[in-house]
């Protein structure tokens, strides 16, 4: 009898359906739109203390939009419209291609030194402080 069960058991098992797990992509619109200016502002800001600020902003996102995971979330294309570089400020526009449409991105950074200083630690360590 118990023979007969386990037998039972195991054919159950073999015909019952398989069940997948099925992960849905779901990033909210917003969240799409800040994930979008975040690249864009860190690379504005990454660029500026490069010595080629234009290609140095190309380079930067490039390898933002590579470490997006398209399990987790739509990869936009993207294409830079505009740059500019100027002695204190940068600007940009940037255009995202999503799943669900187009999405520019324009950013202008501006920056006023009022004063830098800079100095050696006693150890040949840089200090940074301004």
């Amino acid at each position: 009898m118990a023979y007969l069960i386990a037998i039972l058991l195991v054919a159950s098992f073999a015909v019952m359906p398989q069940f997948s797990i099925i992960t849905i992509k779901e990033i909210s619109y917003e969240m799409a739109h800040v994930i979008d200016y975040w690249m864009v502002v860190n690379g504005l800001i990454y660029a500026s203390r490069q010595g080629d600020p234009e290609s140095a902003f190309e380079e930067f996102l490039a390898e933002e939009m590579d470490m997006l995971d398209e399990r987790v979330m739509d990869v936009p294309s993207y294409e830079v419209l505009d740059i500019s570089v100027s002695n204190s400020a940068l600007s940009t526009r940037v255009r995202f291609r999503h799943e669900w449409g187009l999405y520019d991105v324009e950013v202008f950074l501006w920056a006023l030194v009022k004063r830098e200083e800079r100095g050696v630690l006693p150890r040949g360590i840089p200090d940074h402080q301004g």
